[in-house]
């Protein structure tokens, strides 16, 4: 027995469900939501991108009898699967991560949401609410205003009329010689005003107001500096409205249903198309009140390809963890290191019409030492396992002649293959517990990187002997552990918890003072005399505070003095005791200190050292 679809179907992408006991109009219902029949019991829905000619596949039908079975690919939000029920593909990774992603690659001038209409009716009471893709929304919104700064806002004549003495505009006589005839002196003046505050400039002036209301009430669930600016490009374009007089009321939200592209001049309809329409869809999702007043439902551009968008936020994130590895204080490059995007592989020497096209190429000059691929794959998909992708990647690696290769992913499983002829196959991921976030995918590529570019790259004088000294011998009471297996990113998460600050200076150098002897330098604290404790710890304080004054981290490690050149000629502070020091008895600590920088690690600004001096133990009080 037939029955009627469910009003919502939820799919996470690149899956498949099936409903079962179709109605006998299945296909009638598939076709008016814009599913194409390709045979007799197959429909596909597709996608054009906007800055493109060819289709993407958003969804796929196929009838089994009664039952139809839907299966979805990599790409978010909602659709229409038949006029009375929608289609809601739910995205493998987090929302959070997702506008993170797709704010960094809008701020770069690519383009990777595509639209389909969804009725504004159906999405708002959807399971994906405005406070999930507002800030996509917003982007829209943006974009949709660049056309009215480019071709400008047009403006409105408001009649009205007046008798006065003396006025503006044009006189109406008739009316001027009625006014003497009742004894008014007054002349009747037709008087005509421009403005700007017209019923469509106040509906997007309003839906800017709702953006900025959203931004304000979630602004705690959103801390990346990407939607601040976002944030701030929205309210400076509600300024401008202002600045020309438009205005707008909350408690007018229905009025806007009477507003349309006929009240906009008919030369400047086109450009006015799509900002009316999202004003329109940003006001009924935000308040719950429908604006929607004609015969056309207002539609929600929210489909978002992922396997574009990750491709392109891959390459953001390569190229500045390249140009962190090349530009930064840290480091030194002997060449120049870039990573290109899709570049043209040319197979036959005859013709320039076949080409390989890989999604990124790691170049060290001008020669090419890896070549990635971006596979937007679930965590249970091995790349290296797939016959296609492997024999794909393989390919590069044959055009190129490269043996080193690497997939990268947002979920898979981090692996390293070996390669018999030589080489390697790396599946490069956030995280190998099956979850994903954005800063660990880009600390994986960030230690990718560094060892793919390792024999290109150098750290700059200084900052080799401060993350070995932190490894091997840092001296503080808050770190007890042995860290010499660890890598450069968690060195410098260590560094970035030695923060001092002003005024705690004492403090800090009680810390080093606990940990001095306990297990690299050759005195135990605790067999001093308390005014030998004090003096040092006094002399490290002094130390501290004479630091550069940018100084927001203070590494403190323990030197062996046969490392050290002329260990006489080091600061020294007498002892208040009347003995001799005992010679083989000197700690050395090298401070390093160094400043917090725009980058996400610090700045290496000085080091100092100083011989700290002990008398002997046997004179020491207990």
């Amino acid at each position: 027995m037939s029955k009627a679809l469910p009003q919502q179907v939820s799919i996470t992408e690149r899956q498949e469900t099936t409903i079962e006991n179709c109605p006998d109009t299945i296909g009638e219902d598939l076709r008016q939501a814009d599913f194409r029949q390709t045979e007799t019991n197959k429909w596909v829905m597709e996608q054009q991108p906007i800055d493109g000619d060819s289709s993407r596949l958003v969804a796929e039908a196929v009838l089994d009898g009664n039952d139809l079975r839907i299966s979805v690919e990599d790409v978010v939000g909602i659709v229409d699967l038949t006029p009375r029920s929608k289609l809601q593909i739910q995205p493998k990774i987090g929302w959070d991560d997702i506008l993170t992603m797709f704010l960094t690659v809008h701020e770069t001038g690519h383009r990777s949401v595509e639209h389909h209409g969804v009725p504004i009716s159906d999405f708002l009471a959807d399971d994906i609410g405005i406070e999930d893709l507002f800030v996509v929304i917003a982007v829209h919104y943006l974009q949709s205003l660049d056309p009215l700064h480019r071709y400008g806002l047009y403006r409105a004549t408001e009649r009205h009329r007046e008798d006065a003495i003396s006025s503006r505009g044009r006189i109406d006589i008739g009316r001027s010689i009625k006014n003497h005839r009742m004894g008014r002196p007054e002349q009747h003046y037709i008087i005509n005003d421009v403005t700007h505050d017209t019923g469509v400039h106040k509906l997007i002036h309003r839906a800017g107001r709702e953006l900025l209301r959203l931004f304000e009430q979630y602004a705690d669930r959103y801390k990346r500096d990407e939607y601040y600016r976002v944030f701030s490009r929205v309210a400076d374009e509600v300024a401008h409205l202002e600045s020309l007089g438009i205005t707008s009321t909350r408690q007018t939200v229905a009025d806007y249903a009477t507003t349309s592209l006929a009240d906009v001049p008919a030369q400047r309809r086109e450009y006015y198309r799509d900002i009316v329409e999202t004003s329109k869809m940003i006001l009924s999702s935000s308040t719950g009140e429908s604006v929607d007043a004609g015969e056309r439902e207002l539609q929600v551009n929210c489909i978002i390809d992922m396997d574009q968008l990750f491709e392109e936020y891959t390459q953001i994130v390569l190229q500045e963890e390249l140009d962190a590895l090349t530009n930064g204080v840290q480091y030194e490059a002997d060449v120049p290191l870039s990573v290109e995007q899709n570049p043209s592989l040319k197979p036959f020497d005859d013709s320039n019409r076949i080409d390989h096209e890989p999604d990124h190429l790691l170049y060290a000059g001008e020669e090419p030492i890896a070549v990635l691929d971006t596979k937007y794959y679930a965590a249970d998909d091995d790349p290296t396992a797939d016959s296609y992708t492997r024999s794909r990647m393989f390919s590069y690696g044959f055009l190129l002649d490269l043996r080193q290769m690497a997939f990268l992913t947002p979920l898979a499983k981090p692996r390293t293959r070996s390669l018999r002829s030589g080489g390697k196959v790396e599946v490069i991921s956030a995280t190998d517990s099956g979850s994903f976030n954005v800063e660990a995918y880009r600390q994986a590529i960030e230690s990718y990187l560094a060892d793919a570019v390792g024999e290109h790259v150098t750290y700059a004088e200084g900052y080799d002997n401060l993350l070995r000294d932190v490894r091997e011998r840092l001296v503080h009471k808050e770190f007890n552990e042995n860290y010499v297996d660890i890598d450069d990113t968690d060195v410098w998460n260590i560094i970035a918890d030695l923060e001092v600050t002003e005024g705690r200076e004492g403090w800090f150098a009680y810390n080093i003072m606990r940990k001095i002897g306990s297990s690299h330098a050759p005195i135990d604290y605790r067999s001093l005399d308390k005014r030998d404790r004090n003096r040092v710890q006094e002399q490290l304080r002094d130390l501290i505070r004479n630091a550069p004054d940018e100084t927001d981290y203070i590494v403190p490690v323990w030197v062996p003095e046969e490392e050290v050149e002329d260990p006489d000629t080091l600061v020294k502070t007498d002892c208040e005791h009347d003995h001799d020091y005992d010679q083989n008895r000197m700690s050395i600590i090298r401070m390093y200190a160094l400043t917090a920088t725009t980058d996400e690690r610090p700045q290496l600004l000085s080091q100092t050292e100083s011989a700290l001096r002990w008398r002997p133990e046997k004179q020491h009080r207990h």
